[in-house]
This record gives C-alpha cells, sequence and structure tokens, in this order.
C-alpha cells in the first residue's frame, strides 16, 4: 500500500568521506531519516534523480542501504560511487522513497574461474552462509561478487590459489536488484561464461573511443583566435566536418533537445570544438543551415561520422529528410550571447482536427506557455513546434486546467503543431556582435534564428497554415507502433508522394483499399506511413454514422469537410464495409454510401484516401480504387521484427529476462496477429510487474510469463477462431507404428530440413492419407507428427465445413487452407475425410454442395503442392472407398497409409507400455502376460480403454481400503469421523498412491468387448489389398 500512498521525498546529493564499515552506504539526514519514518539503524531505500534534464535511462531507481548521519543535511553519498556506474553525481536532486518488498526469489551466479565454480558446488553451504550473513551490498544484475578465501574450508593457506574466488550476478528475479534472505532467495552457480563479460556495452565503447581520439589538434588550440575586422557570416564561410544524421527515438534532455545535435564524443576533436559548444549545421543538399549546440552522447549506438537530432530539428533543417541526409557542421564558439534575442514571434497554427476543434483551444494554449517557459528556445522563421496535450482532459468535465503547465509529459496522447510565422529581432544597440572571433552584422545571425525570453520577448498567435508536419509520436511516446510490411509502406509512400506533384497526376485522385483480416494492423500501418510523409490523419468509423440515420450524411460530410481543410493529409475511412453490407441487407444507408463514393472519386491531390475493409467481404463494381493491397498475415520474420520491435518501445522499464528466446517466441505465435502479439506483450508486462515489488527499477520479463500468457492467447484464439496450435503429443505415448512413424516423416519432415532439394523443379508430396479401422489412432499419429516436427496443427472435421448458404461450404474450405498458410508450417488434419469429399456424381442433395465441397478442396490440394513448403494435409478415413478417385491421385493424397491392429503380442505389450508410462504399477506385475491374453482384434482404442477400466478398478479397491480404516477408527472413538476430515487431515500421501495390480487388468480384460470383430477385420484388409494391388 505504501507504493500509492507515500510520497517521495526530494534529496539534494552531497559527498562525504568513506568511513563506515559499508562503503556502499548512503547517509540521509535527520529530517529526511523522519520523513521517511525509518526506525532501523540501517534500513533500504530507493534513490532515482529527478527526471528534469535526464534521460529515461538515467532516471532508473536504485536501491540501496541507508543509515542516519547527523552530519548530513539532506542526502550523502560515498565518493567511490563515482567511480561507479550509478547516474548519481554531486549537487542532482533525488526522490527517496522507502523500500518494502526487496527481497530477491533466485539469484544466479556466474563463476569466473573453474576453481570458482568447483569450490562453489562443492561447499554449497558456505557460499549460502556468505551469502546470507556476511554480504552486505545489494546484490544487481550484472554486477561482481568477490568472495574472499577464508569464506570455504580448502585452502586459505595455499599460495597458488588466488586471493578471492570472482562471481559475476548472470541473472536476478523478480527484479534486477535486491537483498538476499534465507529461506527465500535460492542460489544457483553456473559454470564460467565462454564470452568475456562486459559490465556496460555503451560504457566500454565509449571508452575505447576516448581512447583511440586523445590526440589534440594544434587547430583545435588555436580555435580562438580573434578577429579584428568586422565581417558578414556566410555560407561560403561554413566549412567543417559532414556528418551523416538520424532522428532520435527518445527523449534525451526535454530542454535542450531543441537545440542541440549529439555526436559521439570521439567526434568532438574532429570538429575542435568543446562539450555544449555552439555550432552551424547545414544541410548540404539545401543549403539551409542553423545555429545549434553540439552534445556529447555516447550512451546511443551509432557510429563515427553519425549525427542525431530531434525529430522537429531534423525537420526544420531538411524538410525531405531521408537516410542519406548529410550535414555540414563548422564550430562556433561558446558564448551564449552571441545569439540575439526576439523581440516578437508570430505562430500560426498548422491546421488539423485537434488544433481546428475549438475544444482544445485552451490546452494547446496553454502547451506554448509551458514550452517556452520551461526552457529557453532558439526559433527561426518557418520553424514547425510541436506541443503534446491530453485530448483525454477535454472530455472530462470535472478537469481542471493547471495554470502555469498543461500537465505531465507522460499523459499526453495526441499532437498540434504551429509554425513560427515571423521573428522580429530584439534591438540591442549595437550594429555588430562577436561570433567566434568574427565580428559578424546582426542580419546574419538573425539567420541563424533568436532565443526567445519569456520576459523580454512578446509571442503572437496569428490565424491558421497548413503545412506537412515531423513524425514525433515515437520521440515524444505518444501511442504504441505496430510493424508493417516494408512493400507496402513502399508502396504507400510512392502513392502518398506522387498525390503532392501535381501536373499529370493531379488527373488521378489518389485512393487505396487495404484488405485484411481483423486485427492484421491496416489502420495503423497507415496512419505510421501518414506520419512518416509528414501529413494528416483524418480517421472515420463508418460504424459511428450507421446509427444517425439521415443526420449521419451531415455528420459524415461536415466531417470530411473538416478533412480537406487539413491538407496535406490521409483520411482513413475504417470499416468501409459495413456501408455496402447495410445497403445490401437492409436498403438503408444509401446516402452515406453515395457521399463515400462522391469523396473517393472527386478527392483532391493533396489528400489521400485510405480504406479498410475485412477480406471476407465483396466489393461492388461501382466502386473503384486506384489501388488495392491485401494485408496478409506475418511470417517467421514479420513476426520477429514486431516481436522486437515491441519489446525495444519500453526495454528501459522491462528487460528481457537471460532465458527468454525471442526466435522460439517468434516461431510460436504462428497464426497471430499484430493485434495478438501486442497484446502478448502488455500482458506480459503486467505479469512482470505484478510480481515485481517496486516500479522505481526495471522489470525482468521471463520465459515462464511468456509461456503463460501465449497459452492463454492462443487458447482463446483456437477455441474462437479456430485457430491453430502446436499440440502437445509425444512419440513416447504412442506404442508401435515405428515403421508408420518413419513413412510419414519422410513425407513432412523432409521439405521442412531440406528446401533447397525442392528449388529445381522437384514437387514436394503434401498429402497423407491415414485408413484403417477406427480407434489404431490416427489423430493421435498426426498430433505426434506435428508435436516431433514443431509444426502448427488444425484439427478439421467434415461436417464442420457444411452450411447452408449457397458458396459458403466452399468458402469455409478456403479458409481454411488460408489459415494453415498464415500458420505455416502447419498440418490440416481432416478427420472422417469420407463424409465431406465423397465420390462426385452420388449425391442426392439438391445443390451439389458436396460436389462443389470436393472440386474446391482438389483446387487447393493442388495450390498447396505448388506453393513453397510449409503447410501439409493430412486425411484420416475408415472407408477410402467411398472418396472421390481425384484425391487419390499424384499431388494430391498420393500417400496412403494403413493403420491396423497389431500384428503379435509383442506389438500389442508396446501399446501398454505407452499408456501406462505414468502408471504406478505393482512389483508383480507383468504386462507381457496381460498383453498375450489380449486377443488379435485389440485396437489402440481398445487397450486405451483396457488402462482406464484397471486404473478404476485399482481406485476403487483403494477407496475401500481407505473406508475400512475409517471405519476401524469409528468404533474405537465416540464421534464419527467423516470421510472428508479423514482423508485430508489422517491419510498421508503415501496411502493416497493408486497402485494397479495384476488383478486390475484382469478384471478389466475380463470385462471388455473389442470394438471391431474379426469379420470387420477382414473387411478392412480386403480394401487395404485393393488399394495396394490398384496402385
Amino acid at each position: 500500500m505504501s507504493l500509492f500512498f507515500s510520497k517521495p521525498i526530494i534529496a539534494k546529493v552531497e559527498t562525504i568521506t568513506d568511513d563506515s564499515k559499508n562503503p556502499e552506504d548512503v547517509f540521509l539526514g535527520r529530517d529526511v531519516w523522519s520523513s521517511l519514518y525509518l526506525r532501523d539503524s540501517r534500513a533500504a531505500i530507493w534513490i532515482r534523480p529527478t527526471s528534469n534534464g535526464i534521460n529515461r535511462q538515467q532516471a532508473q531507481g536504485l536501491l540501496c542501504w541507508a543509515t542516519c548521519d547527523p552530519r548530513v543535511s539532506s542526502l550523502a553519498v560515498p565518493s567511490s560511487w563515482f567511480f561507479k556506474n550509478h547516474n548519481v553525481t554531486t549537487g542532482i536532486c533525488v526522490e527517496v522513497t522507502k523500500a518494502e518488498h526487496e527481497t530477491l526469489q533466485e539469484v544466479v551466479l556466474s563463476a569466473a574461474t573453474p576453481e570458482a565454480f568447483m569450490v562453489a558446488s562443492s561447499q554449497r553451504s558456505a557460499l549460502e552462509n556468505w551469502l546470507f550473513e556476511q554480504c552486505t551490498s545489494i546484490i544487481r544484475d550484472g554486477g561482481n561478487m568477490s568472495l574472499p578465501l577464508s569464506t570455504f574450508s580448502a585452502g586459505g593457506s595455499s599460495s597458488g590459489w588466488p586471493p578471492f574466488y570472482s562471481y559475476q550476478v548472470y541473472l536476478t528475479l523478480p527484479g534486477r536488484q535486491g537483498i538476499a534472505r534465507r529461506g527465500v532467495t535460492r542460489f544457483m552457480v553456473i559454470t564460467p561464461r565462454t564470452e568475456p563479460v562486459v559490465e556496460n556495452k555503451s560504457l566500454s565503447s565509449s571508452q575505447d573511443n576516448w581512447q583511440e581520439n586523445l590526440e589534440i589538434s594544434e587547430s583545435f588550440l588555436v580555435s580562438s583566435t580573434l578577429s579584428a575586422q568586422p565581417t558578414t557570416l556566410t555560407d561560403t564561410d561554413l566549412s567543417g566536418v559532414t556528418f551523416r544524421v538520424k532522428p532520435l527515438t527518445s527523449l534525451v534532455d526535454p530542454q535542450l533537445d531543441d537545440i542541440s545535435i549529439y555526436i559521439r564524443t570521439g567526434d568532438l576533436r574532429l570538429l575542435g570544438v568543446l562539450n555544449r559548444d555552439w555550432v552551424v549545421a547545414q544541410h548540404v543538399a539545401s543549403g539551409t543551415s542553423r545555429m545549434v549546440r553540439v552534445c556529447a552522447l555516447d550512451g546511443m549506438d551509432f557510429l563515427q561520422h553519425y549525427a542525431m537530432l530531434s525529430p522537429s530539428m531534423l525537420f526544420n533543417l531538411c524538410p525531405s529528410f531521408s537516410d542519406r541526409t548529410v550535414v555540414r557542421v563548422s564550430p562556433l564558439g561558446s558564448d551564449p550571447h552571441l545569439v540575439p534575442v526576439a523581440k516578437c514571434i508570430s505562430l500560426s497554427r498548422v491546421s488539423s482536427p485537434l488544433s481546428n476543434s475549438r475544444k482544445y483551444e485552451p490546452f494547446y494554449m496553454a502547451a506554448i506557455r509551458s514550452y517556452f517557459t520551461t526552457s529557453r528556445r532558439l526559433v527561426k522563421r518557418g520553424d514547425i513546434i510541436a506541443l503534446s496535450i491530453n485530448v483525454d482532459s477535454a472530455l472530462d468535465p470535472y478537469w481542471v486546467l493547471p495554470e502555469h503547465h498543461h500537465g505531465p509529459r507522460h499523459l499526453a496522447s495526441a499532437l498540434v503543431y504551429f509554425v513560427v510565422w515571423s521573428v522580429e529581432c530584439h534591438p540591442n544597440g549595437s550594429e555588430v556582435e562577436q561570433l567566434h572571433g568574427k565580428r559578424v552584422s546582426a542580419p546574419a545571425t538573425l539567420d541563424f534564428g533568436c532565443f526567445v525570453d519569456v520576459e523580454g520577448t512578446r509571442i503572437v498567435q496569428v490565424g491558421a497554415h497548413t503545412s506537412r508536419i515531423p513524425d514525433m509520436y515515437r520521440y515524444l511516446g505518444i501511442g504504441h507502433s505496430i510493424y508493417f510490411s516494408p512493400s507496402e509502406a513502399d508502396q504507400l509512400s510512392q502513392l502518398s508522394n506522387a498525390s503532392s506533384l501535381g501536373g499529370a497526376i493531379k488527373s488521378i485522385h489518389p485512393s487505396i483499399l487495404l484488405k485484411g483480416a481483423r486485427g492484421t494492423g491496416k489502420s495503423t500501418a497507415a496512419m505510421r506511413v501518414a506520419r512518416k510523409l509528414g501529413l494528416h490523419v483524418v480517421e472515420v468509423n463508418c460504424y459511428d454514422f450507421l446509427s444517425e440515420g439521415e443526420l449521419g450524411v451531415e455528420s459524415l460530410r461536415a466531417w470530411l469537410d473538416g478533412a480537406f481543410d487539413c491538407s496535406p493529409s490521409v483520411i482513413v475511412i475504417r470499416h468501409f464495409h459495413a456501408l455496402y453490407q447495410l445497403v445490401q441487407r437492409t436498403g438503408e444507408g444509401g446516402a452515406l454510401w453515395q457521399c463515400l463514393q462522391r469523396v473517393i472519386d472527386n478527392v483532391s491531390s493533396e489528400v489521400v484516401v485510405i480504406a479498410t475493409m475485412s477480406d471476407m467481404v465483396a466489393m461492388p463494381g461501382s466502386v473503384s480504387f486506384v489501388s488495392e493491397m491485401q494485408d496478409k498475415a506475418l511470417d517467421e520474420h514479420a513476426r520477429l521484427n514486431l516481436l522486437l520491435e515491441q519489446l525495444h518501445s519500453d526495454k528501459l522499464i522491462h528487460v528481457l529476462g537471460q532465458d527468454v528466446s525471442v526466435m522460439s517466441l517468434a516461431l510460436q505465435m504462428a497464426a497471430l496477429v499484430a493485434s495478438d502479439i501486442v497484446h502478448l506483450v502488455l500482458q506480459t508486462r503486467i505479469l512482470s510487474v505484478a510480481s515485481t515489488w517496486c516500479v522505481m527499477t526495471e522489470t525482468i520479463l521471463q520465459a515462464g510469463q511468456f509461456e503463460t500468457v501465449l497459452h492463454g492467447v492462443r487458447t482463446s484464439s483456437a477455441q474462437s477462431m479456430g485457430m491453430p496450435s502446436i499440440p502437445s503429443v509425444q512419440w513416447e505415448d504412442i506404442g508401435g507404428l515405428a515403421d508408420v512413424k518413419t513413412e510419414i516423416l519422410d513425407t513432412v519432415q523432409l521439405p521442412l530440413d531440406h528446401p533447397e532439394l525442392f528449388q529445381q523443379g522437384l514437387k514436394k508430396r503434401s498429402g497423407v492419407l491415414l485408413y484403417g479401422p477406427p480407434g489404431t489412432g490416427k489423430t493421435l499419429l498426426a498430433k505426434a507428427v506435428a508435436t516431433s516436427c514443431s509444426l502448427n496443427f488444425l484439427s478439421i472435421k467434415g461436417p464442420e465445413l457444411l452450411n447452408m448458404y449457397i458458396g459458403e461450404s466452399e468458402a469455409n474450405v478456403r479458409r481454411v487452407f488460408q489459415k494453415a498458410r498464415d500458420a505455416r508450417p502447419c498440418i490440416i488434419f481432416f478427420d472422417e475425410l469420407d463424409s465431406v469429399a465423397p465420390k462426385r456424381g452420388n449425391q442426392g442433395d439438391s445443390g451439389g454442395v458436396m460436389d462443389r465441397i470436393v472440386s474446391q478442396l482438389l483446387a487447393e490440394l493442388d495450390g498447396i503442392g505448388a506453393e513453397e513448403a510449409g503447410v501439409f494435409v493430412i486425411g484420416a478415413t475408415n472407408r477410402p472407398d467411398l472418396l472421390d478417385s481425384a484425391l487419390l491421385r499424384p499431388g494430391r493424397f498420393d500417400r496412403m497409409i494403413y493403420l491396423g491392429v497389431s500384428c503379435d503380442h509383442n506389438a500389442q505389450l508396446a501399446i501398454l507400455q505407452a499408456l501406462t508410462r505414468r502408471f504406478k504399477l505393482h512389483p508383480t506385475m507383468d504386462l507381457h502376460a496381460i498383453a498375450c491374453q489380449c486377443p488379435m482384434t485389440y485396437t489402440g482404442a481398445d487397450f486405451y480403454a483396457l488402462c482406464a477400466d484397471a486404473i478404476l478398478h485399482a481406485l476403487s479397491r483403494k477407496v475401500q481400503i481407505l473406508e475400512a480404516k475409517r471405519n476401524q477408527l469409528n468404533t474405537l472413538q465416540h464421534s464419527e469421523i467423516s470421510s472428508q476430515f479423514y482423508i485430508s487431515e489422517m491419510v498421508s500421501a503415501g496411502d493416497m498412491e493408486v497402485t494397479v495390480a495384476m488383478e486390475d487388468f484382469m478384471v478389466a480384460l475380463q470385462e471388455l468387448t473389442p470394438s471391431i470383430s474379426e469379420k470387420e477385420l477382414e473387411y478392412y484388409i480386403s480394401i487395404q489389398n485393393k488399394l495396394h494391388s490398384g496402385s
């Protein structure tokens, strides 16, 4: 409860000499100590730097021990902390919170040497005693631990041994830092890792880069030489170093990102500048230049001669950004007074659905105030300014807008843009200003921008303006990104770019139809492409206008007119098929349909219309789009990319555990759409947070949590939508059938393991027909094949495909095969195939539905053989003589496998051993003797019934024994003991074990009747001989 009701204490960090016996302890002043209600002499606390001016990685919580010290006014840390990567330095403010639940449940240590592993394995109790009783430090994931020789009884006297044994903390659960307690924490020591261990990759790489670039050139030392003659700085004076630029993907410093360019520390020498010096950044292609501050940033993983800017800065510098954009950076100096202060700036609102709505006006006006008051901004005429607002607050009638700010950044849910329309420089009484050794006239510095001073600059908001906008959503952490196909993005980008060219393109009305199943990310892909191209997004949901009747036409027309005012824009019409279906069913909604038709046919060249619809709905020919795209299911590579993107989006809060295999997860997510994968990652994060004690530190996403959530998602999808799933049937569950196993694996596993064999035109065999008497294990065998090959399994009963409506039965067949393609690699198992694919021409149905199903099934089987490996079809039937002969031709069900009864008693023994491998058998039990007494007509289902009856008899016998003991106790007591109390309180676990004896099988054998007779078995054998002789 303290997590929700305790308020953190803000303390300023001081430095104190390490004079305590615990060198990692921090010291709190008496006021802070009493405010946290700490009663022990040594307590655990969380400290975290405040979020002002730092990035999210530096703001992670740190668990540490604390003691009260009267010499300290607020909070003091030992000087040894500055040699560690704790992100806590002198002078910064931190939040201090009492730690309630900090005990770790599991700690995995990696021994640094084989000797350390051997001594920890042989003397585990000594290791645990030191960790639980003598270790006074906080255990952190990735940290190092040194145990003295005296900890173990093996040799502190030998000079050949090292003075201590080293271990690295390889994994901690459920959090990344905590305390070990006896009886709660479980330790595990693993062998030394073969790869060299690097504690902090970014820190080590930055140190290497620093050592690599220690040489200081003479130009750096003489860069401050002054010139006495006034000059005007022009583009020809800009000679510097070129950098290839990339946009920042997350906030680094909210106050400085808009005026900063980030490079590696080693690249500062190339420029001859120091950190936070002023430079001129010039876009090489267009010549646009602006004044920025260069900042060293080694935490990001980018190469030499690469620079990173905020998306808004990059858009203002070069609106047509591409991956090959090059910026030339030239040094200016470090004097902050060289940039003039603006007297007045005019801001024009960029037209968008949010900025054009008056109900959001107070929010974006407050955002403007907050933007210019929180930091000193550098603006230039034509700059685009992005402001984040919380649109949900406008819907709350009780929301009161704060007076000085518009709320926390993490509550932002949308963006509003403004453009700097004009800038008037503040007169400073001087015609020239000194700029890096040159006397530069004021108009030249005005070309690089002016500072906005809240007290001295007048800010005016004038009118509205149409403009493209930068993509700031990912950078500001607003919304969630979903992976989409690169080919689809390229087509959308090309068409959207063509829509703004004019000329001959004006005769083309840009419109796109996206078709796909629900949850595949159609609308999200359209929105992401629009944001990437700098277009506004106007979303129209057709279901919102269906219930309004005639008023819906006017609402739709007004909505679309507003979308045209926001051009260049993208109109996303969701559920486009809803209107057409309404017209087809009831005849209503014709006016809405005609309104949308006119919009699609007469849209302007600066507006792109993207409609989304289900792929199962056919559209009329009267509506035509310039381009139609099919949103296909995610393959394994796409699922991997989406999973990595979702895990990377919040990697500073949720860390992937060492036991998680992303490749394996992507393989198990077959047949899941994009929304399912996003939901899976979100639910795993929720489960991880629920198992972690504090949200101030990172939570670890464990493999078991992924498996739990994935099982729930797959189960719900399989039950509601018939999605394929990987079964859990092993070959040990099947007795015998060794020859059948080899034959069927040759058909299924060979194309998967060696696809190169089928690239030379060789047609693979994808159809296997299992036939034989009922109960011989045809379904079980197909599931075992899917499990052993890690294939998804889609089981279809024959009657499930039948539908009373014309054409729906054939559509069901197509949907089954499409689900299998989406879940590749997958096995389609048709049970009772004879009921859905009988001989054509012999059916008495008036509509000929059975004949059409057979024809559709044949077409799908031929298509599978021509496609790449990944979909296999296994059919099962008791009557293969009733099947249509076309199904048994080569390329379809050309591999026919007979599954009959056991041919001898040894085969029957193998079945009994497979069925009883989880039973507890009596020592005198002889399964071979039981098998010798079974008739040769027993099928696998008969043996299953035999074993089930035997264990039921054993259970009944156990109940009788327990009841007899209870009755005997009741005769010795006055009060009667109930059966429930006797079993729960008085019976041990050993007494509850059920042991199957020989007599149980004998009783079950006498009561069991074979499922097929000898005459029926002879009939199935005759069918086998007939098919084999015919082939």
